[in-house]
């Protein structure tokens, strides 16, 4: 169960946004389904290990434009992810293949204490990704997330020289875990994060993380 006093912060931001009339509309349910049933649409070949492998680039450029207007992250390495699109095609058919084991797939990505198999393609982008495979398996990680889960005393004890995939998967547990409590979606949850203010914190920041020991919490922060 993750922290009391994490939690009691996100339930204080969720109420505050589920009070404002600005706000409110981001919140709704059908909204929320509506608008993954667009993506879905228009980017569905993105879920399927056979069909990604002949994505074009501007679907792919689209794709990452669409979510980003949804979860408002930063995608300024957009032009090294494309660069090599054959690369970039047999990444993703990799990474999507529910078939392979989540570790297999990320140590894919990012060979631990390797190159990244396609430069530009972080974290953040990679976890948008598995999200949009299964929205309810898969929470986003990235830069935002990752700070405020850390301010929160909600991230996990993790190894500096951890692989993404062990990194991504202890915190993952801690995001399925909030979204829980709160009775949110894992895309809502990631739309929170970006919510939260310096005043919605109290008292200390609480890391559950051993000094130095840490690769995100050192300076080796997730970007997209």
């Amino acid at each position: 169960m993750p922290d009391d006093h994490g939690l009691r912060v996100l339930r204080g931001v969720l109420n505050r946004l589920r009070s404002q009339p600005w706000e409110r509309d981001r919140w709704s349910i059908p909204r929320v389904q509506a608008a993954r049933e667009e993506a879905l649409a228009q980017f569905g070949l993105i879920r399927s290990p056979e069909l990604v492998i002949g994505i074009d680039k501007e679907t792919f450029l689209g794709f990452l434009r669409c979510e980003n207007n949804r979860h408002r992250m930063g995608f300024g390495r957009v032009g090294l992810m494309a660069a090599d699109l054959p690369r970039l095609r047999e990444a993703l058919a990799i990474l999507v293949d529910e078939r392979l084991p989540l570790t297999t797939r990320l140590d894919h990505m990012r060979p631990p204490g390797g190159k990244p198999m396609v430069r530009g393609l972080g974290p953040g982008v990679i976890t948008l990704i598995l999200h949009f495979v299964d929205p309810a398996r898969y929470g986003i990680l990235n830069g935002t997330s990752e700070r405020i889960i850390m301010r929160l005393g909600l991230y996990p004890e993790i190894l500096a020289k951890s692989s993404l995939a062990t990194r991504y998967q202890a915190v993952n547990a801690v995001l399925l875990g909030v979204a829980s409590a709160l009775e949110i979606d894992l895309g809502l949850l990631d739309t929170l994060w970006w919510r939260v203010l310096p005043q919605d914190f109290v008292g200390p920041a609480v890391h559950h993380v051993h000094r130095g020991t840490s690769g995100l919490a050192t300076g080796g922060g997730l970007r997209g």
